[in-house]
């Protein structure tokens, strides 16, 4: 299998009302892809008061990651991993969304399902 790797994750350029928006580059963060089988997280984030933060993470297909939030973090199942997408099957009601990159890495670089579920827990709480 041939492995992909993607430096200084890029989002996507978004033209709205006829004005174009710069596409987001995570800098430092990068990937490793298998198509259809793994993708790999890694790189330093400098987002931190504590310093830079390096990490390395591996999922494959099969794993749950985080798909989206509100008040919520939502979760799901990884059914598909291409090029320059990630297709996830959310847990509750079983729709598909095809992450791209920028999106799957900012969600997903420091996944932390226990603390996700206690914040969800909390919150539900409190709604």
């Amino acid at each position: 299998m041939k492995t992909i790797t993607v430096t200084n994750i890029r989002g996507k350029q978004v033209t709205r009302n006829g004005v174009v928006h710069t596409a987001p580059v995570a800098y430092h963060h990068n990937a490793e892809i298998v198509t259809g089988k793994t993708i790999r997280l890694y790189g330093t984030d400098t987002n931190h008061v504590d310093g830079d933060k390096p990490y390395d993470r591996t999922f494959k297909v099969g794993d749950t990651v985080a798909v989206g939030s509100y008040n919520f973090t939502y979760l799901g199942k990884i059914v598909g991993i291409s090029e320059k997408t990630v297709t996830v099957q959310e847990e509750l009601g079983g729709k598909q969304t095809r992450l791209d990159l920028y999106t799957f890495d900012r969600r997903n670089y420091d996944l932390n399902l226990v603390e996700i579920a206690r914040r969800n827990a909390d919150t539900a709480t409190a709604i």
